[in-house]
């Protein structure tokens, strides 16, 4: 199993091609999306699936916040 941590190393990677990213049916928890939200602030990535997850309703005001200075992002499913 990858770590928050380890994946937040390999989003925030800018030099690879990466643009989409699939997190669904991981289980993350509040205190995972949390990490690879601010990774996903300082990425390319345009297009992340985060479906099928442990994310409460404090976790959601905390991704919208970030959609705020996010400029690559251009899908974000729940």
């Amino acid at each position: 199993d990858m770590h928050s941590s380890d994946l937040t190393k390999c989003i925030r990677t800018q030099g690879g091609p990466v643009k989409r990213i699939n997190l669904s049916k991981n289980r993350i928890s509040d205190e995972g999306i949390s990490h690879i939200i601010k990774a996903l602030c300082d990425s390319l990535i345009e297009t992340v699936n985060l479906q099928s997850n442990k994310i409460s309703e404090k976790s959601v005001e905390g991704i919208v916040g970030s959609l705020k200075t996010n400029k690559t992002l251009k899908v974000l499913d729940l």
